[in-house]
């Protein structure tokens, strides 16, 4: 979902400032994208996420979200949205488009629905629900009892919805992986020399 490659001048410079053996930056170089990445991460989860959506399940993200770390012999780093089918829509947030059901609709929960932190409660699913009436493409509830009776809007099935794009995740990793990166590596480089054979 979110691949970093580096771009290795900056790193070479720094090689030949430090006066370093430049066989070793391909593994300083791997364990500075790791760090970077397991940074990234974490800012992902607890500033990205956060300021852009309304969080019901704080670790929602930290379950979705997985990272490939890089090798030496392959530096790239990737965070991925590793939910069964994607069911997390993350790369729909983050670049926005068409949410598409599994079957004929989808069902799109109102107002008038009860969210918890798992997302909607399992007495107000349709599903379960009790009262549940079905008028066209929309769900209701009967409330109420006598005169007091009425129905209550619940959910609205649409044959697709449009998901605009509202969490800056590629821009935040890119950013948190170059400055990151960059810190990380003269530390590496270091313990690479001393670990030098």
């Amino acid at each position: 979902m979110f691949t970093f490659k580096i771009d290795l001048a900056p790193f070479e410079e720094q090689v030949k400032r430090m006066d370093a053996a430049i066989d070793q930056m391909p593994f300083a170089l791997s364990r500075a994208l790791n760090d970077a990445a397991n940074d990234a991460y974490e800012y992902l989860i607890e500033e990205t996420w956060p300021k852009a959506v309304k969080v019901r399940n704080a670790s929602f993200l930290r379950w979705a979200l997985r990272t490939k770390f890089s090798t030496k012999y392959d530096l790239t780093v990737e965070i991925y949205d590793n939910t069964p089918d994607q069911r997390a829509h993350l790369a729909l947030h983050a670049e926005g488009g068409v949410k598409l059901p599994k079957g004929a609709h989808l069902i799109v929960p109102t107002d008038n629905v009860s969210r918890g932190a798992s997302g909607v409660r399992q007495s107000q699913k349709p599903a379960n629900m009790v009262g549940k009436v079905v008028k066209g493409n929309k769900i209701y509830q009967a409330v109420g009892r006598g005169k007091n009776k009425h129905l209550k809007l619940m959910y609205v099935l649409v044959p697709r919805t449009q998901q605009p794009k509202d969490v800056p995740f590629h821009e935040d990793f890119e950013q948190i992986m170059i400055e990151s990166s960059r810190r990380h590596f003269k530390e590496r480089m270091i313990q690479a020399m001393r670990s030098r054979k």
